[in-house]
């Protein structure tokens, strides 16, 4: 795999990013951890240094070297507070969504060597705009392994004809995020907390479906979504007069307004739901130059908060 992606696999239909090992349909939660081979344990180890001008080592008091098991890869260096959550405990998660239906597995993996492990899974709900334009809604859930970092998770779609994928609360609360500190240990009693807190992602999905619904009925000029580009992504806007003067990223956002896939469909062409997606699709295909770094910004960089970015931007325009 890459510097990016360690591992990956997924099921269904090849995902937009086209990384990973296919498993078959109807996988189960640890079929999945297996196949995209996130299925090892992490531990608290003694850490040691040496000592000065010397082969002896001494012991470290109050840091620990936080270890994959399985080949002694260390993560990070925590502190005694630092409870490690173990991948097959973290993703047991959607055990009770898969096994009832309600959900099914799409993708797990690992990306940074291991340091930050995710699930994804369909919410088997959608919604569809005008021309047809639909969105799916997928649960994502993350397990960090790194000091500092907390479990997390969080409503996310996507737009079939363009593979975009947006945050389903881009610009407003998101209700249904869930996290929990490595301080604490992910029992029976936190997961059904988890679970509780999560339980409001259709919630969260419909709340997307209703802001989508919004931005398809604001109507943008050309002139207007130069404005909000500019804006956005140039340094100093007010030296940006014209598109052609525009840089090279902003370019490709304000292109991808009128070019990308499904740009021209009604719910899209003129309309700040158009605007958006043309901008998650620069920022999720264009931006980057390789798959496994577009996914990663896709989810948890830099792309995934730029998007939220235009969101607000089409609606404070609209207010």
């Amino acid at each position: 795999m890459s510097h990016e992606i360690e591992s990956i696999a997924w099921t269904g239909e090849v995902p937009w990013h086209g990384l990973g090992t296919n498993v078959p349909q109807g996988a189960t939660v640890a079929k999945m951890l297996k196949a995209a081979q996130i299925d090892w344990t992490v531990s608290k180890r003694p850490l040691f240094t040496t000592l000065p001008d010397s082969t002896d080592t001494m012991s470290v008091p109050g840091f620990f070297a936080l270890t994959r098991d399985s080949d002694s890869k260390v993560f990070d260096v925590v502190g005694p507070l630092y409870t490690p959550t173990q991948n097959a405990e973290a993703f047991s998660f959607f055990n009770e969504f898969v096994e009832a239906g309600d959900a099914t597995m799409e993708t797990m993996g690992s990306l940074h060597g291991g340091r930050m492990t995710w699930g994804l899974a369909s919410l088997k709900d959608s919604f569809k705009l005008k021309g047809n334009d639909q969105v799916n809604g997928f649960l994502l859930l993350c397990s960090p392994h790194r000091q500092g970092k907390s479990l997390f998770g969080f409503v996310t779609s996507v737009r079939v004809v363009c593979n975009n994928t947006l945050q389903a609360a881009l610009g407003s609360k998101q209700t249904g995020r869930f996290t929990f500190r490595h301080t604490k240990v992910f029992d029976a009693h936190a997961q059904e907390q988890a679970k509780k807190t999560m339980g409001v992602a259709r919630e969260d999905f419909d709340g997307f479906a209703k802001l989508a619904r919004q931005l398809q009925g604001i109507n943008l000029t050309e002139e207007e979504s130069f404005k909000i580009v500019r804006s956005i992504l140039e340094k100093n806007p007010k030296e940006v007069e014209t598109p052609d003067e525009l840089s090279k990223r902003s370019q490709m956002v304000f292109q991808a307004i009128t070019l990308s896939p499904g740009a021209n469909l009604p719910s899209a062409k003129g309309t700040g739901w158009g605007l958006v997606n043309g901008a998650t699709y620069a920022i999720d295909h264009q931006f980057r130059k390789t798959q496994d770094r577009r996914l990663r910004e896709a989810w948890f960089g830099r792309g995934a908060s730029l998007k939220a970015e235009f969101v607000n931007a089409v609606l404070e325009f609209a207010a």
